[in-house]
């Protein structure tokens, strides 16, 4: 791929796509289909800092339930920013994530997720950058000590696609908010180039609901 000229960002996506999810779906398991049942929830791109290798490999590829795939042009902590539509917020208890498993050079490997009512500063996000599974758990273990509980500003989930290409896994609390922030950190392979994703969704409810008291694992 050639790639972009320039990071691109997209404000108010004009086109709306519908996340996909299943109940019974497994994680990370490539023997299983990815879940491919829609979900009731909806969103759009509202931002991405992450660039495109051309058009063909945009952004907007990660919302739709088919075989396009996004291609960014760089291969670190690319931060991609969604915003509910129609509703003025989400509830969201899984979510899903998959990588092209043919064709592409470096599909995605770990990440974080923040849930938020607002867009997060850059500077928020920065923090968390070349995250990793350990230092993940270190930080929520560190907010527990202090008797803090995750805010919007912490990152919600760390994920990983090191082993499969299709993840589902829920929220150990579910999380409200109207924009999912998606921090791609890496891809799976060390020598890949750019992160490729072929889709993320999320399964939950649109407005306010009530849920027992818990703790991040």
């Amino acid at each position: 791929h050639e790639s972009a000229q320039q990071s691109l960002v997209f404000r108010h996506a004009t086109h709306r796509h519908t996340m996909n999810v299943t109940e019974n779906a497994k994680s990370a398991d490539s023997t299983s289909p990815c879940p491919s049942e829609p979900s009731i929830l909806r969103f759009e791109i509202w931002s991405n800092d992450g660039g495109e290798y051309s058009t063909t490999y945009k952004c907007e590829n990660i919302l739709k339930p088919d075989a396009s795939v996004y291609c960014t042009d760089r291969r670190r902590n690319i931060n991609v920013v969604l915003r509910i539509t129609d509703e003025p917020f989400f509830t969201v208890t899984h979510f899903i994530l998959k990588a092209p498993e043919y064709g592409f050079t470096a599909p995605v490997g770990d990440g974080l997720l923040f849930f938020s009512y607002d867009p997060l500063p850059a500077e928020v996000l920065d923090t968390f950058n070349d995250y990793d599974g350990k230092r993940f758990e270190a930080y929520v273990e560190a907010k527990h000590k202090t008797g803090d509980s995750l805010g919007s500003t912490d990152p919600a989930a760390f994920f990983s696609l090191k082993d499969g290409w299709c993840l589902v896994q829920k929220l150990p609390i579910p999380r409200f908010g109207r924009f999912v922030t998606i921090k791609f950190v890496r891809p799976r392979l060390n020598r890949g180039e750019n992160i490729d994703i072929q889709f993320i969704g999320f399964k939950g409810i649109t407005g306010p609901q009530q849920f027992a008291v818990g703790k991040l694992a």
